[in-house]
């Protein structure tokens, strides 16, 4: 688990699987409705990483496009 320090000592614009240990994965974002309130299910786009519990049902507004905040 990454200290502090570690975190401190990141570069301000870190690339994922160097400097963080992880790779990005393209997700499929599908609209949905669950008792009137509006709701994503998010799951990964290739099907070979698709299991049982590879996907997150979210509310809508909790959900942001990162390359947008840049």
């Amino acid at each position: 688990m990454p200290t502090k320090s570690d975190w401190r000592d990141a570069p301000r614009d870190p690339d994922t699987a160097v400097d963080l240990g992880y790779d990005l994965l393209d997700l499929d974002v599908l609209p949905t409705s669950i008792e009137g309130q509006s709701r994503l299910i998010v799951l990964p786009a290739a099907e070979e990483q698709f299991h049982e519990d590879a996907f997150l049902v979210v509310n809508e507004e909790l959900v942001c496009d990162l390359g947008t905040m840049v």
